[in-house]
């Protein structure tokens, strides 16, 4: 990306269209991670998270129609106004699992964590797999700093959906901020970076930052030998070994 900042007249990008070759790699990451840090608008749209399933979505239209009014207020970050409607249409349908994530979300924003934390479990009731709270869940505690519960329910997350990146990466970083235990947020944070890979996620780049960073505390301490064999365990090559 840097060709297309310079001053001369020529500049221009060669790429190989070849998806496996190394050069087409090292360019699309490059433009990634340059996107992953500059633009907003792609750091909301990969983290919306619209799955749905049997109660996400409620039939009574005067809850859909609270909720709807709710998500305005929302994107406007007006989260007293918005709690105000969430907490109106699941009065009006209980089973609205949405309308309890959103609630909880707004609850978290406030800094309300125990009214949070009982939105995302009311959802949880309602759809035991339903991956909003899954994720917010060991947010919430984080902030509480009850650091044991939020990697227990990362590691929940992991359990429920293994192919979600969420849980790996989030319980890496705990490991790391909480514990200082380097090998343990290595061993997730290699297994979200690989996850992110796969789906093709622009937030490889924040699991690769953090995997830096480990690098420099593991070969501050002697342990770079150790650094080395996790990233073999989990497949990532490095040209710095």
């Amino acid at each position: 990306y840097a060709s297309m900042t310079g001053k001369a007249k020529d500049n221009r990008i060669e790429l190989n269209v070849d998806k496996n070759s190394a050069e087409y790699r090292h360019y699309y990451f490059e433009i990634e991670r340059w996107l992953k840090d500059s633009c907003a608008s792609l750091n909301l749209a990969v983290a919306a998270n619209n799955e749905e399933n049997k109660h996400s979505v409620s039939r009574n239209k005067k809850a859909r129609e609270l909720y709807d009014t709710g998500i305005e207020w929302l994107k406007k970050e007006n989260y007293e106004k918005a709690a105000q409607y969430f907490k109106k249409a699941v009065d009006e349908d209980e089973k609205f699992a949405f309308a309890w994530d959103n609630l909880g979300i707004c609850y978290r924003k406030l800094e309300k964590y125990d009214e949070a934390l009982a939105a995302y479990n009311k959802s949880l009731e309602i759809d035991p797999d339903g991956i909003t709270p899954l994720q917010n869940i060991p947010v919430v505690y984080q902030y509480q700093k009850k650091f044991d519960k939020a990697l227990g329910a990362y590691k929940l997350l992991q359990a429920r959906y293994p192919n979600d990146p969420e849980g790996f990466y989030g319980a890496g970083l705990v490991y790391l901020n909480n514990e200082t235990d380097y090998e343990n947020a290595l061993q997730d944070l290699c297994k979200a970076y690989n996850l992110y890979i796969k789906n093709s996620s622009p937030y490889r780049v924040d699991a690769e930052k953090v995997i830096n960073y480990i690098y420099s505390r593991m070969k501050a301490d002697g342990k770079e030998k150790r650094f080395f064999e996790i990233l073999e365990q989990n497949n990532i090559k490095t040209s710095d070994k």
